[in-house]
């Protein structure tokens, strides 16, 4: 967070402050950049699961828990 907010503000006030300065275009441009990330992420796991799916192979690992296909076709969770 810090280097997008020393991007935009520059480096001299992300040290000034020690966080992201206050100004509104600055907190704006973080808030969108990390939003815009976060739903680039989440697009991208589904895809990865659609995808995994639909070629009938295991879902991608979620953590400690993931998802395996069954011969029925439904979900079943695994730990490890």
């Amino acid at each position: 967070m810090l280097t997008l907010a020393a991007y935009n503000a520059g480096p001299e006030r992300v040290q000034q402050y020690g966080r992201v300065p206050p100004f509104p275009e600055t907190l704006s441009y973080v808030r969108r950049v990390r939003r815009s990330y976060e739903k680039s992420k989440i697009q991208n796991f589904r895809e990865k699961a659609c995808s995994a799916w639909s070629n009938g192979s295991d879902f991608p690992s979620v953590g400690p828990v993931s998802l395996h296909k069954t011969t029925a076709g439904v979900a079943d969770s695994a730990v490890g």
